[in-house]
């Protein structure tokens, strides 16, 4: 009897086990298809980050050219002869690593003054040749993108170049191609093709690749021979299959490598699909390694097994209480453990080592690092109880904002992953502002204020890049976070942070300023009213908010720009004659802080200024994600006497039945319907749309982007009151 049940168990084990190997193997294998697809698709990104890296980097080539004295002096003279003889080209390192850069200079007359591969064509009028050009002309402004041109596809960056009293003396244009990135990837072990679709290489007049295969144009010099005939063995219409990526095996040897194909498109500035850059990454180990992977686990299963039956049948006799109590004892020993071991025992907070073991799950994500401003002088002052209390008051808090666990770095400094560290940052700072700590034994309250890093994840040295952030933000006096970024781009976000730092709270040579441009009556036939629009002055430079105004929000500078502007600007509209009225952009922020109503309130008694002569603009995300505080305040704004606008209308949120809520005077439709309307059919109809809703409501209509006289003409044919934009007014430092 004995002997039979033995073997009764025996096999049950036996067919419990075949069925855990075989759901393994099946598990396996969609492991190692998901561990593809997420190989590939961060090489997908790579490659994207690279391109997109490219195309800023030849535009700010283009920039830094543009701003050179000893240039803007030659074309000022017309000296054009000097332009081969001068040393303007003068870049900083970090674009050195750029060859075959090809340098473009037109004058203000539209004629080829400078061509840094030829001679040929110098003195001719390019305008007739170039359309992009024509309209760049007309409306000079800094432009960017990729385009196929006679030779090949290129990343090109365009800048106007105005001389000392802002006279428009020409552009200067940079072209780049995509060889270096083709290069850069090959050194990871990873070939490419950049094929240029078969639709826009009969713009390939002087084509630099003569590689053609199926009418598509290869485009860069380096690819392989192995990857060309890859492509004329498959079809390049096999690549282009909307896929994640194709791999293409080797049928010479199961052990031998094949390639992961991974096809991204390349999109030019009106965002038509022009290229393909086509990545081939060589698989080296897959296939010997699942062999081998496949091979273990059959062992180990095997060997797991023979060790279950043997200690089944070694154990069969014991007491199975005995057994019971052992295994519980097990379990409170690695508990203790696990806790000595990831658990700070002052906070209650994970400890480092359980940092480093999560990381990897959340690598796609953000890491903050938060300091608890002067906490050392609060150890000192009150002792370290007191120091331990407040760090365990400080984790608790946290805790329960997150809504999960949080890491201790170090004495006063802890981690977190974040998707949104923006908006957890400000619910941690609002939290602790409006609630100080209290430490009830001594009756003390105790304000906190932080300094945060954050910085991608999957970054190399984690930690001390982030440290490197904060200590930047350690500089502001009040709570404060700073994004860790790569050189490149680290040394512009310090730049503009100070800049604005300086610009707020010590004006002299940097300082906030209003710009006017004029609202044009389409009834009256004059500007009626003006905008006030923000820059940023450092001595003579003057520069937009595309230069700042993000990193003014990333930085929490954006409400004190508020009220510089509604200050200087209420200071100049008191010296205007009272028909005249003015706008001023509003942001949630401002309307977050609660403080907007009085300080609209001071400055209209301290300047004299009837509040019915201002219109409040508000982006549309404000009405259709406000909450009940923000549509609140509106209310009463607009109940003292100020009109409302809503600025950008159709780009983002369009909820209508929200402005049934607040009593909105004007409605600005979005630049980017306007300025195709003469054009583009679809945005006359979502133009047309808006115009209906708004006149059914009774409110009046504002254009934005009226560039010409045929956008005009459509606007005055759909009934619109108001026009804005450079076919009447430029922005400028005073009303014209």
């Amino acid at each position: 009897m004995m002997l039979i049940q033995t073997k009764k168990y025996i096999y049950i084990l036996l067919l419990l086990f075949t069925l855990l190997f075989i759901a393994y193997v099946i598990l396996l294998g969609d492991y190692i298809s998901n561990s593809e697809e997420s190989y590939t698709s961060t090489i997908k990104d790579e490659i994207n980050t690279l391109i997109k890296q490219k195309e800023l980097d030849t535009f700010m080539i283009a920039k830094n050219i543009a701003n050179n004295k000893q240039l803007i002096k030659v074309l000022e003279e017309k000296k054009y002869n000097q332009l081969y003889t001068s040393n303007f080209i003068s870049l900083p390192k970090e674009y050195l690593r750029y060859h075959n850069i090809r340098i473009h200079i037109v004058d203000q007359y539209g004629k080829q003054r400078y061509l840094s591969w030829t001679k040929d064509d110098l003195g001719q009028d390019i305008l007739h040749a170039r359309k992009d050009l024509r309209i760049l002309f007309k409306h000079p402004k800094p432009l960017h993108g990729i385009s196929v041109g006679k030779f090949s596809i290129a990343f090109k960056g365009i800048m106007p170049i105005y001389g000392d009293k802002h006279t428009f003396l020409g552009i200067i244009e940079t072209i780049t191609f995509f060889n270096s990135i083709a290069n850069s990837i090959q050194k990871s072990d990873i070939a490419s093709a950049v094929i240029i679709d078969k639709y826009f290489c009969k713009q390939l007049k002087y084509p630099l690749s003569k590689v053609f295969i199926e009418k598509y144009n290869i485009a860069n010099l380096n690819v392989k021979k192995e990857i060309k005939n890859l492509l004329k063995k498959y079809g390049i219409s096999y690549f282009l299959q909307n896929k994640t990526y194709h791999y293409i095996s080797n049928n010479n040897s199961y052990f031998k490598a094949g390639y992961f194909a991974i096809n991204i498109p390349i999109y030019d500035i009106s965002n038509k699909k022009i290229a393909y850059y086509i990545a081939f990454i060589k698989d080296k180990n897959y296939l010997m390694q699942k062999e081998i992977l496949l091979h273990f686990v059959l062992f180990i299963f095997s060997l797991l097994f023979l060790s279950i039956v043997y200690l089944a049948l070694k154990e069969y006799k014991k007491n199975l209480s005995l057994i019971k109590n052992l295994d519980n004892e097990v379990k409170r020993q690695i508990e203790e453990k696990t806790k000595l071991l990831y658990i700070d025992q002052t906070t209650g907070a994970y400890k480092k080592t359980k940092f480093d073991l999560d990381r990897v799950e959340y690598l796609k994500t953000k890491t903050v690092l938060l300091n608890i401003k002067n906490f050392s002088k609060l150890n000192a002052f009150y002792g370290f109880d007191t120091g331990d209390q407040i760090l365990k008051i400080c984790t608790t808090r946290i805790e329960k904002i997150l809504k999960r666990k949080i890491y201790r770095l170090n004495g006063d400094e802890f981690l977190f992953f974040s998707n949104k560290p923006k908006n957890e940052i400000k619910d941690i700072n609002n939290t602790f502002t409006k609630t100080p700590i209290k430490i009830n034994k001594k009756n003390l309250s105790i304000q906190i204020t932080f300094s945060f890093g954050v910085a991608q994840t999957k970054l190399d040295k984690l930690i001390s890049k982030l440290s490197i952030a904060v200590n930047e933000a350690k500089k502001y006096p009040f709570s404060y976070f700073m994004y860790y970024r790569e050189k490149s781009l680290d040394t512009n976000f310090i730049k503009f942070n100070a800049l604005l730092y300086e610009a707020i709270y010590r004006e002299g040579n940097v300082k906030i300023i209003p710009y006017f441009q004029g609202i044009y009556d389409n009834e009256k036939g004059k500007i009626t009213k003006y905008e006030s629009l923000a820059r940023l002055q450092e001595g003579e430079k003057i520069y937009s908010p595309f230069f700042f105004i993000n990193i003014a929000q990333n930085s929490g500078f954006i409400h004190e720009i508020t009220k510089i502007m509604i200050k200087k600007s209420f200071q100049y509209l008191a010296t205007l004659p009272e028909e005249i009225e003015l706008s001023l952009n509003i942001t949630e922020h401002d309307l977050a802080t609660k403080q907007l109503k009085e300080f609209l309130t001071d400055n209209l008694k301290k300047y004299n200024i009837n509040p019915q002569r201002i219109t409040l603009e508000i982006l549309e995300g404000i009405t259709s994600n406000g909450t009940k505080n923000n549509i609140k305040q509106l209310n009463q704004l607009k109940s003292m006497g100020f009109k409302l606008a809503i600025d950008d209308f159709g780009v983002e949120y369009s909820n209508f039945e929200r402005l049934t809520e607040i009593d909105i005077d004007f409605i600005k439709i979005d630049g980017k319907y306007i300025k195709n309307i003469d054009k583009d059919h679809k945005s006359l109809q979502i133009t047309q749309a808006i115009c209906n809703f708004a006149h059914a409501m009774g409110i009046d209509v504002v254009a934005e982007f009226v560039e010409d006289a045929s956008i005009q003409k459509i606007i005055l044919d759909l009934g619109i009151e108001y026009s804005q934009g450079y076919h009447f007014s430029q922005p400028a430092p005073t009303p014209l």
